[in-house]
């Protein structure tokens, strides 16, 4: 039973991480620095701060 489990594991991880978001491009970023922040989602700004910030 613990081997299945271990597989179980092993699987999820790496369907998980095939899954990841990409990163955002440069026009992206350009974009949402002129669009008013008040018309930003969470995730925008979640986008943004990941991406556009960090470089």
């Amino acid at each position: 039973m613990s081997k299945k489990l271990l597989y179980g594991f092993v699987v999820t991880t790496f369907l998980l991480c095939g899954c990841a978001e990409k990163k955002m491009t440069e026009e992206w970023c350009e974009e949402m620095m002129i669009k008013p922040n008040k018309e930003w989602t969470e995730k925008d700004a979640q986008l943004f701060a990941r991406d556009c910030l960090t470089e």
